[in-house]
């Protein structure tokens, strides 16, 4: 019996790999990279939960909000189209910086936004059209 659950119990790949790629709150999500139920790859692709790391001490989840987060490198455009759509329809927005090259590392691009429960929504250096990802991530896309 111990020989048969002791792949259920040690699974990190089933606990923190679980994705939501076919989800429509997930703008941009792409094939999940397979992976055995014991192995868990962080991986920023929409859909997936995001990578965990800290900052200055501190981990990453202590600076998300309670509702979006936008994480990344504010020196981007695509940041300031997000936190203006963002205030244009009234979505609770937090902004949390992140060094760019670490971004790259982490991410493969320069932002991620992620959802309340520690998935990625959409991640990119630009985006087209801030206010439409917003509203997918929300469940309000028309």
């Amino acid at each position: 019996m111990t020989t048969t659950k002791d792949g259920e119990f040690h699974s990190l790949g089933l606990t923190l790999g679980y994705r939501y790629d076919d989800s429509p709150v997930i703008a941009g999500a792409r094939p999940a990279r397979p992976a055995a139920n014991d192995t868990y790859r962080p991986d920023a692709a929409p859909g997936g939960r995001r990578p965990h790391f800290e900052l200055d001490g501190e981990s990453l989840y202590d600076r998300l909000g309670r509702e979006l987060s936008l994480v990344g490198d504010l020196t981007r455009p695509a940041a300031a189209e997000f936190a203006k759509a963002a205030a244009a329809l009234g979505v609770p927005l937090e902004v949390v910086g992140v060094a760019a090259s670490d971004c790259a590392a982490r991410f493969e691009a320069g932002l991620v936004l992620v959802r309340p429960d520690q998935h990625v929504a959409w991640r990119g250096d630009h985006v087209d059209d801030a206010a439409r990802v917003l509203r997918t991530a929300t469940g309000s896309a028309p």
